[in-house]
């Protein structure tokens, strides 16, 4: 196959020695080998445009007004154009002609993929975005106790936006360091916090001077972020399980407890912080000065008689058993109790291909809402959404309706209803919620003091009322096939977002009666290096990875070559959780007994893996798992068997068959554990 390719946007002074300050411009070249270097390629320039149009972020022409400029050899010299925000590949076959133009993909807009709101895989534009996409983590949008103004984190621009709501007007556009990725936002004393996911603080901003004030460090990874008000702080929950408390006024620190990891979201209440963990969906009860208090877990929901009855009163379509999983969004509601936004897996025996059976019709994944007593402590299941892959979810603030989103491939489905005043069978299953198509890439949502929802869209990055106003955040592009991809949900009601959220893995051993029971794996760390791929390294590439889960298991259409080729891209661009560093004396103890258990033999390399397979007494032969930001991501091994690091080395996890075990003691467990931690 012939790939070729061409940038999307591309505004600069000069290529080869030709001058185009005043002409847009795009490089294609092919390749017969797949590689993504430059070869012999053609040049295309528009016809000369107006000097107020040539300027980064000007619309460009469309590709019927374009026409090749020049012919370059593969030896000519090809200097960066800045900005380039994207590239476009196409598949030749080999004997196609050279291209007349640029490829009838190409935008004609840096917001604009010319996609209609129905777009199927097929009708997507290749394009792999030169700064990564981030995963979409929802409750990036908040809007003021006064209701005059909107706080709008951007993570895939590394900005944060002040809308004033009376006027729908963009106030400010506040620019952060590359890769700190704003996520959470509180407020509280006149002021405006937001958690910087990877760039381990709290960043403060004044919504009257429209500035950023103080930058406090925090832990490396804060993820839940709200505003106690009667010690006039900043609460922050971190992905480590570290729940740090800030004075608002200085950033010191004033308190701190460690909790189990996975951290998610914080709502403070009168004598309590309510914590959630994302993967296990529990809540955390902690004294704000004792610290952890107790703990709350939703019960498994066996359907027979459970809130989950489909609406015509019938069960599900498998019987199995759903138990609630990946709480995104925990929030306050009025009464103070609180509203969680999570999903149910189906951990019944599945067959190889059956991902089709969950309640409602849709896939063994499906999101759900409940109500959280906080006097009782008692969880109120309020059902299960219609089938789709949804990101996030928004109260209106006098608690009578709810609104949660999910992905298409070209459009939003916002899908709005009452919340209902007490849990019935089929409260939010029974066909009530309202639907709305919106172009675009939902990331966030929120209700203004008006009672109008407000979407925020990542791509192209707006914040709009759906069927009233729509304000531009940034006509900076984040588009990214990959992304788009691994987030929308197919005719099952899933997505790989499903079990992969945020690219990591939703803590569930899922059990198949071939080839029996598999751990979720992460997706982050570079993906690409870590081939082939599955517990059996049975997927040579992302291509067959695509075709046995995404199109056989999951009910996806069979992307392109190409389509494929920039999902692995995308994925490669995963991060891992950053980690705190470790104590120094532990670290070198910990490598000490790592290597002497002889862990380093299969487990080396930067990843911490030889890519093989191996059996280590564990019932068959399995790849070797990269190690890195194992911290973050168990249960571990292939069938889950180990639900901590210390238990992976119990004689059901291999036992002396995986490492030279028999002359550790359980202190030296500990020290190795600490070790495999930090990684």
């Amino acid at each position: 196959m012939r790939r070729c390719w061409g940038c999307l946007s591309a505004w600069g002074n000069t290529l080869a020695g030709l001058s185009i300050s005043a002409s847009w411009l795009c490089v294609s070249g092919c390749s017969d080998d797949g590689d993504y270097g430059f070869g012999t390629g053609t040049v295309y320039t528009s016809q000369p445009v107006p000097a107020s149009n040539t300027a980064p972020g000007a619309p460009f022409p469309t590709p019927a007004n374009t026409t090749p400029s020049t012919e370059l050899a593969s030896s000519d010299p090809i200097a960066p154009v800045e900005p380039q925000s994207s590239i476009l590949i196409v598949d030749l076959p080999p004997d196609a002609a050279p291209l007349e133009g640029p490829p009838a993909a190409t935008p004609t807009s840096a917001l604009d993929v010319s996609l209609p709101a129905s777009a199927a895989i097929a009708d997507l534009p290749v394009v792999h975005s030169e700064r990564p996409a981030k995963p979409i983590i929802g409750g990036t949008l908040l809007v003021s106790g006064d209701a005059t103004f909107a706080v709008a984190a951007d993570p895939d621009r590394d900005q944060i936006y002040v809308v004033d709501l009376n006027e729908f007007e963009l106030r400010s556009t506040l620019e952060l360091a590359t890769d700190d990725e704003p996520g959470r936002i509180a407020e509280g004393m006149g002021r405006v916090y937001v958690a910087l996911r990877r760039g381990g603080a709290i960043v403060q901003l004044d919504p009257v001077e429209n500035t950023l004030g103080s930058r406090w460090s925090t832990c490396a990874a804060p993820r839940g972020l709200a505003f106690d008000s009667a010690r006039s702080s900043v609460v922050v929950a971190c992905q480590s399980g570290l729940l740090q408390r800030l004075d608002a006024s200085t950033g010191d620190l004033t308190w701190q407890v460690q909790l189990p990891v996975d951290l998610r979201d914080i709502v403070v209440t009168a004598d309590r912080y309510w914590v959630s963990r994302m993967k296990t969906a529990q809540l955390l009860e902690v004294d704000p000065e004792r610290g952890l208090v107790g703990a709350a877990t939703m019960a498994t929901v066996y359907p027979p008689g459970s809130e989950l009855l489909n609406a015509d009163g019938s069960f599900p379509t498998s019987p199995g058993v759903h138990e609630a999983r990946v709480l995104r969004r925990t929030v306050p509601l009025p009464g103070g109790e609180l509203l969680l936004f999570h999903q149910y897996a189906n951990v019944a025996q599945l067959g190889s291909a059956d991902y089709g059976t969950g309640v409602t019709g849709g896939g063994v994944v499906h999101s759900a809402v409940a109500q959280f007593n906080v006097a009782t402590r008692h969880f109120e299941p309020r059902g299960a959404l219609p089938p789709g892959q949804f990101y996030d979810v928004a109260i209106r603030r006098d608690g009578l309706q709810v609104a949660a989103f999910d992905l298409g491939v070209s459009s939003t489905r916002v899908l709005h209803t009452a919340w209902p005043e007490r849990a019935t069978l089929d409260a939010m299953t029974s066909g009530t919620w309202e639907s709305l198509t919106l172009p675009g890439q939902a990331s966030a949502l929120a209700y203004d003091g008006q009672g109008r929802l407000l979407v925020q869209l990542r791509e192209p990055a707006t914040l709009m009322v759906p069927g009233g106003p729509s304000l531009e955040l940034s006509d900076d592009s984040r588009f990214d096939t990959g992304h788009v991809i691994f987030h929308h949900s197919t005719v099952l009601g899933v997505a790989c977002a499903s079990c992969h959220p945020e690219g990591g893995e939703d803590g569930v051993t899922w059990d198949f009666i071939v080839p029996g029971p598999r751990q979720t794996q992460p997706l982050q760390g570079g993906l690409l290096a870590t081939l082939p791929l599955h517990w059996e390294g049975e997927r040579a590439d992302v291509t067959a990875l695509m075709l046995d889960t995404y199109v056989s298991r999951m009910g996806g259409s069979m992307p392109s070559a190409t389509q494929s080729k920039a999902f692995g891209m995308w994925l490669d661009t995963l991060q891992l959780p950053t980690s705190s560093p470790r104590d120094a004396d532990v670290q070198q103890a910990g490598r000490a007994l790592f290597e002497r258990a002889g862990c380093d033999v299969c487990h080396s390399g930067v990843n911490y893996s030889d890519n093989a397979n191996h059996d280590v007494g564990t019932g068959g032969v399995f790849q070797t798992p990269m190690l890195r930001g194992l911290g973050h991501s168990g249960p571990y091994m292939h069938d889950g068997c180990a639900q901590s690091l210390t238990d992976r080395f119990d004689e059901q996890c291999g036992g002396s068959k995986h490492g030279k075990l028999s002359d550790l003691n359980d202190a030296d467990v500990a020290v190795l554990s600490q070790y495999l931690e930090s990684l």
